[in-house]
């Protein structure tokens, strides 16, 4: 599909596995549904080629589990996602690696996979994102002082001093 600039959504069934590399590469693609069965190790940009121009979305569809591996969005040789916007994992999306999603600027909307617990969330999968740098303002705004995502507690407020009880609700600390 390389060149295909009249292309802007692609839904790859959750039933493929494997594809070749760069398969989308001088597309203008603006949402992106992939399979969980073909995630692999593999980097984005290797996958389905340099999207940066125009990705808003990315959905994980599908039923095998997978990661989202290490800096599967940043390349310091081509530019950052800046115009992505929202991630949606579904529940087969168990980890998130560190700088998965980092310096996706605009990244702001992330909905998260109900089987990241514990230390398979990395607070530095989505470093210089919207989300992450909005993190004081959003518990300031809900009168919050600490973030738990899936019964894990992945961030507490600068702010917070002295005393600080965790919330009953979490299971789970995370690493970091």
């Amino acid at each position: 599909f390389a060149d295909c600039v009249s292309l802007e959504n692609i839904e790859i069934s959750k039933d493929v596995v494997s594809y070749g590399t760069q398969i989308f590469e001088g597309c203008l693609i603006k949402e992106i549904k992939i399979p969980t069965a073909a995630l692999g190790n593999g980097k984005f940009n290797t996958r389905f080629g340099d999207l940066s121009d125009s990705l808003e979305k990315i959905e994980f569809i599908g039923d095998v589990s997978a990661v989202i591996p290490e800096n599967y969005l940043f390349d310091l040789e081509n530019d950052p996602y800046s115009k992505l916007k929202t991630v949606v994992m579904c529940n087969s999306i168990t980890a998130v690696n560190k700088g998965a999603f980092r310096s996706c600027s605009n990244l702001e909307n992330i909905t998260f996979s109900t089987a990241i617990i514990g230390d398979n969330f990395s607070l530095e999968a989505f470093a210089a994102t919207k989300w992450s740098l909005g993190l004081e303002d959003y518990l300031e705004t809900n009168s919050l002082n600490s973030l738990v995502v899936n019964e894990t507690l992945v961030y507490i407020s600068a702010k917070v001093s002295g005393l600080y009880e965790v919330p009953d609700n979490v299971k789970y600390l995370n690493k970091d």
